[in-house]
This record gives C-alpha cells, structure tokens and sequence, in this order.
C-alpha cells in the first residue's frame, strides 16, 4: 500500500511540470528558428489548416513549405507578384531540374491554379502571396 501512495505523490509532483510554461529565453537565436519553423510545419500539416501567408522570399519545399499541392493568390492590391519554382538548387538550371514555372500575378485576388511542390524544389515569390492547399484529386 506504502508503495501505491508513494507512485501517486510522485506523479501528482511530476504533474505541474508537465504543464510549466517553457522558458525560450535561454534559445539561441537559431534554435528559436528552427523551433518556429518546426511548429509552423506542423501547424500547416494538421487537417485543420486552410491557408497561409507567405512573405517575399525564397523557400526550399520539404524544409520551409510541405510539399503538396497548393493555389496562390496574389495579395499586392496594385502590382504584380513573380513565382519561380525550381526543379532543386535555386537557379541550377542544368543539374537540378531547371526552371518549372515562371509566373506572374496581377493585382490582389488573382490566382494561380494549382502548382505542384516537391521536396528539394525552391520557391520564390518576389511579394507576399496566400497559399492554400489543394484538397482531392485536382486536375
């Protein structure tokens, strides 16, 4: 019986720390990256999820991005916004797969259909755009 009532107060003990906030003030500056890069990954991934905004910036898929598919709309109300996809290593053209899309959105709410995403493909988009994932079989 002693030791039924021990194992209880030992776990009643470990049960606060459980719940104990977590201190990120003793993180680098890398491991703080790195932590936010995997909570948005899997955030992204729960079923949950229905779309995202995605800076200006140049994202390797796999690493920064789930490969999927995904449409992209266009936030910029006035301008246009650049999508490069590269087959890997950004602007490798000749070992890596080359240049698989070269696109533009014009002004806000336009949208390119669906793009396909691969691990090792590079992503850049010349301003900030909101990426959806593609449910179903597609076209």
């Amino acid at each position: 019986m002693k030791k039924i009532v021990a194992f209880v107060l030992a776990l009643l003990l470990l049960i606060p720390s459980a719940f104990a906030e977590v201190d990120l003030s003793s993180y680098s500056y890398e491991q703080l990256l790195e932590l936010y890069r995997s909570v948005q990954q899997e955030i992204i991934s729960r079923p949950e999820w229905k779309e995202v905004t995605v800076p200006k910036g140049v994202y390797v898929i796999g690493e920064d991005i789930p490969a999927g598919s995904y449409t992209i709309k266009s936030t910029d109300p006035d301008g246009y916004i650049n999508i490069f996809l590269w087959g890997a290593e950004q602007k490798d053209y000749d070992t890596a797969g080359g240049l698989l899309v070269n696109e533009a959105l014009y002004k806000s709410s336009q949208v390119l259909g669906r793009i396909n995403l691969k691990n090792g493909n590079v992503l850049e988009l010349s301003g900030t755009v909101i990426m959806t994932p593609v449910q179903g079989l597609g076209f």
